[in-house]
Parts: structure tokens; sequence; C-alpha cells
């Protein structure tokens, strides 16, 4: 316990109570459970209802004060504002009567800076040095150092009550959640308003990492963890449609719409996993934003199953269910419901979505593709062909795509139509035939 001077212009006695700003909610719960029942105690909260001039409001409070009480929940926190109030509360050139400051921590650890001064620990097995501290604050003058005492003829009852709830506030507070999950915390600037945002239509390149689990590191092929989100986007270069998805969806949860996950996904970078993004959070205060939680939600890789026809087939399928159904001959609804930009980059993302998987099963590699065909006709010939023509169409859609040429998109998700059919027809001609030849063998085998 530690004492210096006081200046007060009443009979109140008066606890300014110090803490961060993460710790706030923990303040004020701290606050009602000391004034409970006490008619003569005024506690302030650090931050609460402060005036134009806030400082001189602090100054005020901290000059009027019979005791600072700090509330610590982390040792590993930094505790610079807390340490400026006790620089305020204690001035050398003070020479009034004596003031206590004392505080209260959860842990095994005391805060380093304050390790001189008395503390009380606030654990829950054991609320018997609570439960003192409390009967010192109302019982005698000892911590106060005010006649007569808050409340002399408390009950020992109604003391452990007190401690109980103190304890269960403090626990709650210094308890840090833990995500098992690939999630990143950003901290918005402080231009980062709902208009200016709206604005941009994105994310602040320079939001600041408040916090990432360690598993998200190895999907941006980091280390160490980054400082801002202009650099967990620069890390992945080669896909992109799912950035500019992600900056729809801030837009939408900042005007307090529903953020769904982006359909386009990412490759990770270590973690060879593909990754679709979704914003789980947005705190915002008035027109300011100020926290954003994005999940990494990883899409299951499919096993290789059923040899490469089968897979060829699989994939074939998925084109055809996926693209053309999704998106051939309804691009200009879809522009009327999305805008053209984020119409065509949900078509790419798509189609990138069924590129990625190929290129995992090789499937873009023209000879990896004809080996599934049979070497006693011109399929082989054919695919190749096809292949050849496919490149040239996708390359085009893609620029028509980045244009914003809606009939030409149309024109060429047609022929790609045209293309997709043939190949389906002939690799499912193809998945037959070698169902058939091994079934064959299995009843060849099985026979006497």
């Amino acid at each position: 316990m530690n004492t210096t001077g006081s200046n007060r212009p009443d009979n109140w006695v008066r606890i300014f109570i110090s803490h961060k700003e993460e710790d706030k909610e923990l303040a004020f719960a701290t606050r009602d459970i000391l004034e409970s029942g006490c008619t003569n105690l005024r506690c302030y909260v650090s931050g609460s209802g402060y005036s134009h001039d806030w400082l001189a409001a602090i100054r005020t409070e901290l000059r009027q004060a019979d005791v600072l009480l700090l509330l610590f929940t982390s040792p590993a926190k930094q505790w610079d504002w807390p340490l400026y109030e006790v620089g305020l509360f204690t001035p050398i050139d003070d020479t009034t009567m004596e003031r206590t400051i004392i505080y209260l921590y959860a842990g095994e650890q005391r805060p380093t800076p304050l390790e001189h001064l008395q503390g009380v620990r606030v654990d829950p097995a054991n609320l018997k040095t609570l439960e003192t501290f409390l009967s010192q604050l109302y019982k005698s003058p000892d911590i106060t150092r005010r006649e007569p005492p808050l409340q002399p003829r408390i009950k020992e009852r109604e003391i452990h009550a007190r401690a109980e709830k103190l304890c269960a506030a403090f626990m709650a507070a210094a308890a840090e959640p833990l995500y098992p999950t690939f999630r990143i915390a950003l901290e918005a600037p402080r231009e980062g308003s709902v208009g200016l945002c709206s604005q941009t239509h994105a994310i602040p390149r320079t939001c600041r990492i408040k916090s990432i689990t360690p598993p998200t590191l190895s999907i941006f092929g980091f280390a160490e963890p980054p400082t801002t989100w202009g650099q967990i986007l620069d890390a992945i270069a080669e896909d992109v449609f799912w950035k500019g998805e992600l900056d729809d969806e801030f837009i939408r949860a900042a005007s307090g719409r529903v953020a769904y996950p982006t359909s386009s996904t990412f490759r990770g970078v270590e973690d060879d996993r593909n990754f679709r993004a979704m914003i789980t959070k947005l705190e915002r205060a008035d027109t300011r934003i100020l926290r954003i939680v994005i999940a990494f939600i990883p899409e299951h890789t499919p096993a290789v199953v059923g040899g490469p026809a089968f897979n060829l087939l699989r994939m074939a399928t998925r084109f055809h269910t996926e693209v053309i159904q999704r998106f051939g001959g309804h691009m200009a609804a879809l522009e009327a419901r999305l805008g053209r930009e984020r119409a065509m980059s949900v078509l790419l993302g798509a189609l990138r979505n069924i590129e990625r998987e190929s290129e995992q099963l090789r499937f873009s590699d023209p000879a990896t593709v004809c080996s599934a065909f049979a070497e006693d006709n011109d399929d082989r010939a054919t695919v190749s062909s096809l292949f050849a023509q496919w490149a040239v169409i996708r390359e085009d859609l893609v620029g028509q795509s980045r244009h914003g040429d809606t009939a030409q998109v149309e024109r060429l998700l047609e022929r790609m139509r045209y293309m997709n059919m043939s190949f389906l027809r002939m690799i499912a001609r193809r998945h037959c035939e070698l169902i058939e030849r091994d079934a064959k063998k299995v009843l060849t085998s099985a026979e006497p």
C-alpha cells in the first residue's frame, strides 16, 4: 500500500478506478459492486463523463480522490495509461494528507511496474484475500483514511457476496479467448469512417492487425505476424477475385447488412488448401469503423478416387453446373442484381475455383488429360485440339469479363458450353469403357 495527499471539497469518500480501455466494462462493474448499499461512496471510472478538456477532468478527479484503485487483468499487457494516472495521483509537490494506491490483479504474476505497491489478487479459488480487502475498505479507515468508515456494520455474508461478484467480473475480463481457427482481427485507422470506406469500396489497406491466430500465418506465408492488412493482401498475388468480393461484403456489413463468405477462393501460400474469406464481426461507433474480424474458411480438398477418367468426368460436370448453368444466359440479370463489376468477378471466381482443383489433379497439362483416353482411336487428337481451342477462348473470356462486355461474355460462355459438352460425352463414354473393362476382370478372376 502506498499513500500520498488529497484535496476534498465535500464529505464523499472518492475512489478513482484506473483501467485499460478494453477493461472498461470491468471498471463499471467494479464501480457498481463497490458502491452497492454505500450511500457516501463515489467511484469515478477513468474515461467516463469527460468534458471538452478531458485531461483537466481526470486531474480534478484524481486530485479529489481518496483512493486510486488500478485494475490489472494481465501482466502481459502494456499499462502506460494507468501508470500515467498514478503519476498524476502522486505529484511531487503534494503535501496534503495521505492517500492510498492499491491494485487488483488476476493470475499468478503481479504487474512489474507496481510490484512495490500493495496488490490484491483476485482468485476464484481463494476469496479470502479479496474479502479481507473489502472488509478493510468498508469497516475501517485503513484504506480510505476517512472517518467514519464506509459501512462499519456490513455483514460478512454481504462482503462474501461482493467478493464473488467482483471475482466473476474480473475473471470474465481477464479471460483471453482462444480461436483455434484461421482468423484476423483488424483495427481500423482513425479516418476509417463508414462514409470514407463506402467511397473507396474497400477495407483500408492501412488497417492494423490487432491479432492473428498462429495457424493463419501459414496461409499467407508469414513467420512473424504482419502489421497491416495491405501486407496480407499482397501475400496472395495470383488469386485476386476474393479480395474484391470481401470488400463488397465489408461495405454490406458496414451498412448494417449481413455479410456472406466470398464465392471465390484463394490457395494458401504454405497451407496448400483453398480458402474463402468471411467477415464475422464488425464494430463501429457512430460513423467510425473500429474493428473488423475476418475468418478464412478452408475448403475440403477432394479425394483423388476413381482414376483420371472419373475425375475428368467430375470436373467437366462441375464446370457445366457451376459455370455454364449458373452464368450462361444469366449475366444481364446478375449484373442488374450485383452490378457489372461484381457480376464479372463472381463469374471469374467460379471459373478459377474449378481451374484450381484441376491444377491440383494435373489436368492443366494436355498430356495428362490425353492419357486418360485410349490410343486406338482419334480421341486423344480430338482432346488435344479441344485443349488448344479452350485456352484461347478462356483467355478471351477473362479479358472480356474485365472489360465488362456482357454480350461477348455470353457468346464465349456459349462456345465453352458446346466444347464442354463434347468433352463431357467423350469422357463419360471412356469412363464407362473402363468400368466395363474392370468389371470383366473382376468376373473373370472370380470364375472357378
